[in-house]
């Protein structure tokens, strides 16, 4: 099964539209990353989930995503202590859910 992360960010005020810009512009993307989805989850809040072939290769690939996290890093809210500017979680599919 796939691997996932999922990032939370909360953006400062005024820079919303910066912050979806720079997601635009993402690559070279790390090797093994399948696909994200940047989501709306309150006023100023995203999460990102990204599916990767294996959460090792999220795991390898977190250098490379501090470095575009660097390139928007000033337009997020610090969460506070231990969390910092992304509230960040990753890990091994255990079940897939589907309609199907």
């Amino acid at each position: 099964m796939s691997g996932f992360n999922i990032v939370h960010y909360k953006i400062k005020p005024g820079m919303e539209d910066d912050f979806l810009k720079a997601h635009g512009w993402m690559s070279p993307l790390p090797p093994g990353f399948k696909r994200g989805n940047l989501i709306k989850t309150g006023d100023h809040q995203y999460c990102l989930v990204g599916e990767w072939d294996s959460s090792q290769d999220a795991r390898n690939a977190n250098l490379q995503m501090i470095g575009m996290l660097d390139r928007f890093r000033e337009y997020l809210v610090d969460q506070g202590p231990g969390i910092g500017v992304t509230n960040a979680f990753s890990g091994d599919s255990i079940k897939e859910i589907s309609s199907d």
